[in-house]
């Protein structure tokens, strides 16, 4: 395909340049453009899953940028006359599920002229989102209904989860790994039965895709994933557990507790708690000593979250900083 700073015409492939990459639509008239969701810059606040093909006029394809036109080439292959190309765009609208790598506004446009998906600019997608600082927070209830264990995935996960004694915690780790497959899944559009998970003799298992950590507490569980090393935790604030300063605080940490009021002492120490946790599931395998590490380090969120009643504090830990981006409180089956 050739483009061209033309007038278009009805049925036309048309491009607009954001920063080296392209949104792509079909051309009708000044007033209808049909594409698959807005330019990027007019559409930061929407989720992959809320991205749909909608019609807009052309000022609002361009986002102040400038039009080209698209060209056929022969090795482009037999392109649908323009009739044809308008009314399979516009026969799409509303759908959804949007990916930047599998199914973008490029491969929308290709697809109406052409019949079949395509994106030229796929591996400058690809390296662009590689690229990209990612660190996903996920939380999530855990549901009273039964669960399945034999969906488990990998098998050697599926046996150490069935292992375990209490059954309690053995709902728990299953809904954790419940809302990892879901959180790899929407953030990294990776799917669980293609992905190759290690486990180091710790006991901590991992991908060298990406990154990811787990936890749970009571009846919420968490996830975080990222490019980079990461660690989550997440617990339950219990005024029971202030008598354990000894085997959670640091010298100093002992100092900044003691002048804590006494309403507030058990969530400082479930926040010391979380951030020692974090802080340790991102770093090396070794021996967990709470006590002996300190939490004044960059790269630290703590937030303290409510869900029936039941105050929680949440923490994430990454060395190198990324924006984070919550998603709370999502429905597991």
């Amino acid at each position: 395909m050739k483009w061209s700073f033309d007038q278009p015409k009805f049925g036309d492939m048309i491009r607009v340049n954001f920063n080296g990459l392209y949104h792509y639509g079909i051309f009708i008239d000044e007033d209808k453009i049909v594409q698959f969701g807005l330019a990027p810059v007019a559409r930061r606040l929407l989720k992959d899953s809320e991205v749909e093909v909608l019609t807009s006029n052309v000022e609002q394809f361009l986002c102040g940028g400038f039009l080209e036109v698209g060209i056929p080439e022969k090795k482009d292959g037999k392109r649908r006359p323009p009739k044809k190309i308008v009314e399979y765009a516009l026969s799409k609208l509303g759908q959804r599920g949007y990916s930047i790598l599998y199914n973008n506004c490029e491969h929308f446009a290709y697809e109406c002229t052409f019949g079949q998906k395509r994106c030229t600019q796929a591996d400058d997608v690809r390296e662009m989102f590689r690229s990209m600082p990612i660190l996903d927070v996920y939380t999530a209830k855990i549901p009273d209904t039964d669960f399945d264990i034999d969906t488990i995935i990998p098998e050697e996960r599926r046996e150490e989860i069935l292992s375990c004694g209490s059954d309690k915690v053995k709902r728990e780790k299953f809904y954790a790994w419940a809302l990892l497959k879901y959180a790899l899944s929407r953030t990294f559009n990776y799917k669980m039965e293609d992905l190759v998970f290690e486990r180091a003799e710790t006991g901590k298992w991992n991908l060298p895709n990406c990154f990811f950590s787990i936890s749970h507490s009571n009846d919420m569980v968490a996830v975080a994933v990222s490019r980079n090393a990461v660690g989550v935790d997440i617990e339950a604030v219990n005024p029971k557990k202030c008598s354990a300063i000894e085997k959670v605080l640091t010298k100093k940490e002992k100092k900044l507790f003691a002048g804590v009021c006494e309403e507030e002492r058990s969530t400082f120490l479930t926040q010391k708690w979380t951030e020692k946790e974090s802080i340790f599931k991102a770093g090396k395998n070794g021996k967990f000593r709470p006590a002996k590490l300190e939490t004044a380090i960059e790269g630290l969120n703590t937030k303290s979250v409510v869900y029936d009643g039941v105050e929680y504090v949440l923490t994430v830990y990454s060395a190198k900083t990324s924006p984070i981006r919550y998603r709370e409180q999502i429905k597991l089956d």
